[in-house]
């Protein structure tokens, strides 16, 4: 049962203020992710397919990982990122899931135009797609990443806009490696993970899974 149905309890019998969170620890319990994505944000912690994904995000900020690894970094960035917003929606992870959820089913009639459009086209993705690859965005934001609410004042045909002009055809790299030039008023960069949709690879968060592959 250890890395079954009831695994996550003791994780959010311990939960704390996003606010009180300066690292989230990954851990691997494979029942609570689904296969095609690389992590999954829950109440301050990620978690990963296998012990060696965790240990590698866990060494993200030691001075030995290397640049080498700057997939991993910016994965580990993205749900970061989840946790940064996290503290703008109330410092409370509670509110932060009841609002992606929402985001999630309305973006859900959207599924017939662009696969995975409930996560693609949620707000809390399109920040962290936008900045995963901008390892001082966090540093930047430290009371909380808001850019989120900017892409939910767009309506949803305009993020889909968003989407098309860059030619993401389905998948959020059209989100990697940038901080401007979004259309229709909303600034582009990271698309879930490690998150990261990378050539195919997400990142959502149901807490933010990062799917690696559609």
């Amino acid at each position: 049962m250890r890395h079954g149905f009831l695994s996550i309890i003791p994780l959010m019998l311990h939960t704390v203020r996003p606010s009180l969170t300066d690292d989230m620890k990954a851990i691997a319990l494979p029942f609570w992710i689904r296969k095609g994505y690389d992590g999954l944000t829950f109440f301050g912690h990620i978690i990963t397919h296998t012990t060696d994904e965790a240990e590698a995000l866990n060494a993200c900020h030691t001075a030995a990982f290397g640049a080498k690894n700057h997939d991993t970094q910016a994965m580990k960035n993205h749900e970061m990122i989840h946790l940064y917003q996290a503290r703008s929606t109330h410092d409370s992870w509670l509110c932060f899931y009841w609002k992606y959820f929402l985001y999630w089913l309305r973006a859900l009639p959207y599924q017939r135009h662009l696969k995975n459009a409930g996560y693609l086209l949620n707000p809390f993705e399109m920040e962290a797609y936008a900045h995963m690859h901008d390892l001082d965005y966090l540093s930047r934001n430290p009371h909380g990443c808001t850019e989120w609410k900017t892409y939910a004042a767009m309506p949803l045909t305009a993020r889909l806009r968003t989407i098309q002009k860059k030619g993401a055809g389905g998948n959020a790299s059209y989100l990697c490696g940038g901080t401007n030039g979004m259309a229709d008023g909303a600034r582009s960069g990271r698309g879930r993970g490690a998150k990261r949709q990378q050539a195919g690879r997400n990142t959502a968060a149901d807490g933010s899974e990062t799917p690696s592959g559609q």
